[in-house]
C-alpha cells in the first residue's frame, strides 16, 4: 500500500516514546520541535502518534526531537527489495 507521496506505507516505521517525550514527562505541551519541522504535520501532539499515511519518513522529527522520544524503523534493504518488486509487477 502507499501513501500519498508515493511512498510504502509499513505497520509502524515510525512511532513516539511517551516515556522519553518532553510533553509527556512535564505534562504539558510546550515542546512542539516535532510538530514545527514535519512538512505535513503528520504529529498529533495530544495523542502521541503520527499519521502514517501523510508521514513521508523524512525522519526531521527523529533527528530533531531533543529527548531522541521519535524513532524511525526502516529496514533499507528490505524496503528497496519491496520497491522494486513493486515495479518489476507494474512495468
Amino acid at each position: 500500500m502507499m501513501n500519498v507521496f508515493g511512498l510504502l506505507e509499513l505497520k509502524t516505521p515510525i512511532e513516539i516514546d511517551p516515556k522519553r517525550c518532553i510533553n509527556t514527562l512535564k505534562a504539558t505541551d510546550d515542546c512542539q520541535i516535532c510538530y514545527n519541522i514535519c512538512p505535513t504535520k503528520a504529529i498529533n501532539l495530544k495523542s502521541l502518534l503520527i499519521d502514517t499515511s501523510s508521514c513521508t519518513l523524512c525522519g526531521a522529527c527523529s533527528s530533531i526531537c531533543p529527548t531522541q522520544s521519535i524513532k524511525l524503523h526502516i529496514d533499507h534493504v528490505s524496503f528497496i527489495t519491496s520497491l522494486e518488486q513493486e515495479q518489476m509487477s507494474v512495468g
